[in-house]
């Protein structure tokens, strides 16, 4: 016989590693995974030494979940074997399995358990037609069958005592028919001679036909019985198969279910996802905007400041006019008693400068200011 094919899984204990998944017959007893450990995309030696247990744990269709302990490959540095029973593949559909590794525990890691890789194997359908219960679902059948060797022994104890019954009626009636022949022996010698062979001859027919009905019926008791248990067991495994049949469809329709909540659950993802990228642009238009408002603030400060510089020369020339050009004008009058208009100019360019006095209010609400006038506020 053939040795069985196992199936590779890689599995890399730093990054994400893809698989072939692996599709298996339904309870099959020589089913092996082989899985082979890297670090990094590298095959380290000794590696297997720092676990002191790996394990894979299997979950159903159903949700019910079985765990095997793995054991090393004798001539392979970094690979464990894996040998699934039939509680694994007793359900057809997709399997979740899980490979843990545990190092001996310690203060900081009281379970032991390191790191853990999933992946998923499909078990399919057998198709030989004839079911095979696992080794828990056994013990039904076993015990519908204890029935059948009852009913055999019953049924070959009836056709006993039915035989002996037959044997002791036909026992008394040839003892009657011997003591007949008998007393009509004198008279009747020779007559009497041919009727007890002729007698004799049907009596052995006679007992022939009846043994042979006898073991005809016994016979028919014992395949009626043989059949009856037969349907019983058929009846039992009938009714285990459709119960295996209506937790399967159960089990789908909760696989559905769960899919449609693993789609709704995506849909809200991307919905958190654009909400915020939508957030990170309107921060970063409020940077913007913020910063488009401090350059303003600057702009605003030096047309300010270039402003105010430009008031401090205009109050510098009205405290020329005040403190010098009116005194000046003053005392020619009191001294010539003439009033002399002169003109002011600019001592810089030598232009002729106009005066013009206001309150600030009045200065503010100017359309234009005219660089040849001379503006003097009045507090």
């Amino acid at each position: 016989m053939a040795k069985p094919e196992p199936f590779y899984i890689d599995v890399d204990l730093k990054k994400n590693t893809q698989y072939e998944v692996p599709s298996v017959t339904q309870m099959d007893t020589a089913t092996f995974f082989i899985v082979r450990i890297t670090d990094d995309g590298r095959m380290v030696p000794g590696l297997l030494d720092y676990f002191s247990t790996i394990t894979m744990t299997s979950e159903r269709p159903d949700r019910k979940s079985f765990y095997i302990l793995g054991k090393p490959v004798e001539g392979k540095e970094n690979e464990i074997l894996f040998h699934l029973g039939t509680d694994e593949t007793t359900l057809t559909g997709n399997v979740q399995a899980s490979i843990q590794f545990y190092s001996p525990p310690d203060a900081d890691n009281p379970e032991g358990r390191i790191t853990s890789s999933l992946f998923r194997y499909t078990v399919k359908k057998d198709l030989s037609g004839e079911y095979v219960p696992s080794e828990r679902e056994g013990s039904l059948i076993e015990t519908v069958l204890i029935r059948g060797p009852e009913i055999m022994a019953a049924a070959e104890k009836a056709t006993a005592d039915a035989i002996k019954a037959m044997n002791d009626l036909t026992g008394a009636v040839s003892g009657a028919l011997e003591n007949l022949q008998a007393d009509k022996a004198a008279a009747l010698k020779e007559m009497a001679d041919a009727t007890l062979k002729a007698n004799t001859a049907a009596d052995n027919a006679d007992d022939e036909r009846q043994q042979l009905t006898t073991d005809v019926t016994s016979k028919i008791a014992e395949v009626e019985a043989v059949r009856l248990s037969t349907v019983d067991v058929k009846d039992a495994t009938q009714d285990v198969q459709d119960a295996t049949e209506l937790v399967r469809e159960n089990t789908e329709a909760e696989r559905l279910a769960t899919a449609e909540v693993r789609e709704n659950t995506e849909l809200v993802r991307q919905e958190t996802d654009a909400i915020r990228q939508s957030t990170v642009k309107v921060r970063d238009e409020s940077n913007a905007a913020g910063e488009f408002a401090q350059e303003q603030g600057k702009y605003a400060k030096l047309q300010g400041d270039l402003q105010a510089e430009q008031m401090t020369d205009v109050a510098g020339v009205l405290e020329y006019v005040q403190d010098d050009f009116l005194p000046g004008i003053a005392e020619s009058v009191a001294e010539t008693g003439l009033f002399v208009r002169q003109a002011m100019s600019d001592q810089n360019t030598g232009n002729q400068l106009a005066l013009w006095t206001g309150t600030l209010a009045e200065y503010n609400a100017l359309d234009t200011k005219n660089p040849a006038v001379v503006y003097m506020v009045r507090k």
